[in-house]
């Protein structure tokens, strides 16, 4: 009885050692996400994934899967750069249009092209997607990321079965109790990268890991990077030691990524830890990260303790019979 009870805590508390040692250890990471691709329409789009590609940096594509031109010759450069690792296709959405307008759904939380829809109507659509984006570039597509950040249980229950293992949205997306690898973005364009915030990359991030999500038609805007800006910024964060990943990538990387990031996904809804948070918080990723450490570091030394406890408190009821 005694070595189950112990062989039990050993197996459960070695994910939260590694889940609190890991930003010891851990360098500063960046995730490059571009959104909404659409295959054949080349411009900026194309502009930019030669510019990571030329610099050696790996991105994130999300393609939306509907709108898609199979004769491109852009097709076929995206075919040669994915099997080099340093590009990673993710499915964005199946035709990115806002199921409201259309009449399928009354999603409460803004646009969506899921949320309100059916597990069969939803499955339909992302099985085809899919299936296209698997056959034209030979491998299996396991990221997604939903149109406007937005899903819902049946969006989880669908891409999960469908064979997704990793889903990006914003910080907000709840689990619902599906284990997948949540792994969302913690800025949005280039905001990390105007003077105010440039020098302090980290407030950004967990102390492991910035997502930074940007769509091809913000390059050059106001108060955006142009396209040469933007080569000169991320050959600033090379010189920096900074370093970069696919989602997979990161996720191979990591022993304990992935339990991280599962519950990471929960510490928003910890109305405890709200209470902490700073109105400019990106959730989890903010300037008072140190206080989620200390928080669950408290919560893993009070059950530890208690398991102590229970434990001796077992041992003198036995030496007494």
């Amino acid at each position: 009885m005694k070595n189950t009870i112990f062989l039990i805590f050993i197996s459960k508390m070695r994910y939260f050692l590694l889940f609190f040692t890991l930003p010891l250890f851990s360098q500063p990471s960046l995730i490059f996400r571009l959104d909404d691709y659409v295959i054949g329409n080349g411009g900026m789009q194309d502009s930019i994934v030669e510019l990571f590609v030329k610099l050696e940096i790996p991105l994130n594509v999300g393609i939306i899967s509907y709108k898609n031109h199979v004769n491109s010759q852009k097709n076929i450069l995206l075919k040669q750069l994915v099997p080099s690792g340093k590009i990673e296709v993710m499915m964005h959405g199946f035709a990115h249009l806002d199921n409201n307008i259309i009449g399928k759904s009354k999603s409460k939380i803004g646009k969506s092209e899921f949320v309100g829809d059916s597990y069969e109507s939803q499955f339909q659509r992302i099985k085809i997607g899919k299936n296209y984006l698997d056959s034209l570039f030979g491998k299996k597509v396991t990221v997604f990321s939903p149109p406007w950040n937005t899903y819902d249980k049946n969006t989880l229950h669908v891409i999960k079965d469908l064979g997704f293992t990793t889903i990006s949205s914003d910080i907000a997306g709840k689990s619902y109790g599906i284990t997948l690898n949540y792994l969302p973005f913690t800025t949005e364009d280039f905001e990390i990268f105007n003077n105010q915030n440039k020098g302090n990359l980290k407030s950004y991030a967990d102390e492991d890991i910035i997502v930074v999500m940007f769509h091809p038609y913000t390059v050059g805007k106001a108060g955006m990077p142009d396209i040469k800006t933007l080569e000169t910024l991320l050959k600033q964060l090379r010189k920096d030691e900074y370093k970069f990943y696919t989602y997979s990538g990161y996720l191979e990387k990591y022993i304990a990524g992935k339990l991280r990031l599962f519950i990471n996904s929960r510490l928003r809804f910890n109305p405890i830890l709200n209470k902490f948070q700073s109105p400019n918080s990106h959730g989890i990723y903010n300037k008072n990260s140190k206080l989620f450490w200390i928080f669950y570091l408290g919560l893993f030394l009070f059950f530890g303790f208690t398991l102590i406890f229970i434990f001796k408190h077992y041992r003198k009821l036995k030496s007494k019979i």
